[in-house]
């Protein structure tokens, strides 16, 4: 470590670790795929914020429900007549509120949705890490903008995880 960081360390202006924000498009992603990004997110650093979106009222997925004793947060996202994408607006919109904040240097995105791109260059313009976890049907523009892309592969016998595969990175 310089010596500059390791001043800005001791007077509590620079944190070596990744602060991170697990935030899952709990629409279009799988409660297994989502637990595995919360495990991979508690080895890189402090996890500081687990929430999935979606409208729990009309479309609860099931499993996500044993996810609230891990520190997931289930953020309801009504849908607004003639709005398709209001899950991924209300995401994008937490990702960009967090980012503003400093808070948070590194996020967890669960989504393989290619219309998280242009959030994903944002927070990349923001200082921001940005790992994308998915399973294999994620978009492959998606997949290259993130700094690491990780594919949980869910075994369908069992319904458990197998070890990851890097697909960029």
């Amino acid at each position: 470590m310089s010596i500059f960081k390791k001043l800005l360390e001791n007077l509590g202006w620079f944190n070596p670790e990744p602060e991170i924000a697990v935030l899952v498009d709990a629409e279009n992603i799988s409660p297994k795929v989502a637990e595995y990004a919360i495990d991979q997110a508690r080895q890189m650093g402090s996890v500081r914020i687990i929430r999935a979106y979606a409208n729990w009222i009309d479309n609860n997925p099931q499993g996500y429900v044993d996810l609230v004793s891990r520190g997931l947060h289930r953020v309801q996202v009504d849908k607004l007549r003639g709005r398709k994408n209001s899950t991924d607006i209300a995401l994008s919109a937490e990702a960009a509120y967090l980012a503003g904040r400093g808070k948070v240097n590194t996020f967890v995105l669960v989504s393989g949705d290619q219309d998280f791109v242009p959030l994903v260059q944002t927070l990349k313009l923001a200082g921001c890490t940005v790992i994308g976890v998915a399973d294999r049907q994620a978009a492959l523009d998606l997949r290259p903008a993130c700094h690491r892309f990780l594919i949980a592969e869910i075994a369908p016998a069992r319904r458990s995880l197998a070890a990851p595969v890097v697909a960029v990175g």
